[in-house]
């Protein structure tokens, strides 16, 4: 039955608002030379229309252009993962390559990606109308078509959306599975960024930037239609950031005291706090006896590493819907599991609040009954601990993945900051706290 033809814009085709180790290759794979052709004269794909977001979003304003930019990265980065990153590190390197239908700056206004219209149809509220950009194309110049999207998200049951379909080459229809006063921001998602299977390589994406060549320690990308712009992370996971610096980073994130006050010491860089991203919460049976939230307010954010604070609400789980199909995890303590609190192996944030939390609860026997108890790094959640530290994000765009099951007490904030060379770069930042890298 077709549908009613009237609808409520949300926005015009004239809107404009600015725009674990890595897994180790034994040798470089040479991407370059066709990525090269692909991007010169020859017929390649026009760059992506520029997004603007708000001038607060600004954290800081470069003043000369440069063509390459060299971004040190002390975090594990694997392109096995692209499009959808699993890490801070994956969060900044995939922003510039891989695009979302829509994006949202860091004072929550929605803006254009992929798709540069979004209209209420009249009816029950439910049902929305989105319009591909002309210029929407994979990096070897094909076309993203509505059928390429519909087609990818046709399994994803944890997305709010009762159906996905194509009205045609470049429109999608989306219905949503209740009316939603948030209407489309989860399309902002980086979970659902669109991309291509590429043999034997990272996806395509349709970024403003394409992979050109990459190894274990780097990844080169060129600019999409202007391939002189060269954007260079370089992938040093565990290496001190002030090293990074020292070698010719134009950027850097990190919580390291140390090497942010080696920034601030030198006239050479900026350094800009970007937004507290994270909440380290309790999770599991252990949050749930009446001793944890009185331990929480012990956590002093002194005893830990980087940059942290006493949690602060609103906290959004607390209202947080369920994903389709999800279960509660049982709350009862594991049966003959040993007395564990588990943290993310590689988080040293997460790995001082789980050690302070031990010692807390011997010194003050905060939980009767529960014996001592003992901190280990895990690289996921298995279910069978007495309690874990997570880390959740202070924003959500599809706040049913994020939250956890049963009881949850918040414990400390947690932010990075970026270290910029001074006037080399821009950097942004949205409404998830992820940064962009812009030139001036």
């Amino acid at each position: 039955m077709p549908i009613a033809e009237r609808v409520t814009t949300v926005a015009e085709p004239g809107l404009s608002c600015p725009g674990g180790a890595p897994r180790r290759r034994e040798r470089p794979v040479p991407a370059l030379s066709w990525l090269l052709i692909l991007l010169g004269a020859c017929g390649g794909p026009p760059a992506p229309s520029p997004v603007s977001l708000s001038p607060s979003c600004r954290l800081i304003a470069g003043t000369a252009p440069a063509e390459t930019l060299t971004v040190g990265v002390s975090e594990p980065v694997d392109l096995a993962h692209a499009p959808v990153p699993r890490t801070e590190a994956e969060r900044l390197v995939f922003a510039p390559l891989f695009e979302t239908l829509l994006r949202i700056d860091c004072d929550g206004r929605i803006l254009p990606g992929l798709a540069q219209r979004w209209s209420r149809v009249e009816g029950d509220g439910r049902r929305w109308r989105l319009t591909l950009r002309d210029d929407a194309r994979f990096w070897d110049g094909a076309p993203v078509t509505a059928e390429d999207i519909a087609s990818a998200w046709a399994a994803d049951r944890t997305l709010p959306a009762e159906s996905v379909s194509a009205t045609d080459q470049r429109t999608l229809t989306v219905v949503l599975r209740q009316p939603d006063s948030l209407g489309l921001r989860w399309l902002a998602d980086p979970r659902l960024a669109i991309s291509r299977a590429s043999a034997g390589a990272p996806p395509l994406g349709t970024g403003p930037y394409a992979i050109a060549s990459w190894t274990a320690g780097h990844v080169e990308a060129r600019g999409v239609g202007d391939p002189a712009r060269v954007l260079t992370f370089r992938l040093a996971p565990g290496t001190d950031p002030r090293d990074l610096l020292d070698q010719g980073a134009d950027a850097v994130i990190t919580d390291d005291p140390a090497a942010l006050a080696y920034a601030r010491s030198q006239d050479a860089f900026e350094v800009a706090p970007l937004p507290w991203a994270w909440t380290y919460v309790l999770a599991g049976p252990l949050a749930g006896l009446a001793g944890a939230a009185e331990l929480a307010t012990q956590i002093a954010p002194e005893a830990v590493r980087g940059d942290v604070r006493p949690a602060e609400p609103p906290f959004w789980w607390t209202a947080a819907p369920r994903c389709a199909g999800s279960q509660d995890r049982a709350q009862s303590f594991p049966t003959g599991a040993r007395r564990r609190v588990a943290y993310p192996a590689g988080d040293p944030v997460a790995r001082d609040i789980a050690g302070r939390l031990v010692g807390l609860a011997a010194a003050s026997r905060a939980f009767p009954g529960v014996g001592p108890l003992a901190a280990v790094a895990q690289d996921a959640d298995t279910g069978s601990e007495w309690g874990y530290i997570l880390a959740i994000p202070r924003q959500s765009y599809r706040s049913c993945l994020e939250a956890p099951a049963g009881a949850v007490v918040p414990l400390l904030d947690a932010r990075s900051s970026v270290v910029a060379r001074r006037g080399r770069v821009s950097v942004d930042v949205e409404w998830d706290g992820t940064p962009r890298l812009v030139r001036p």
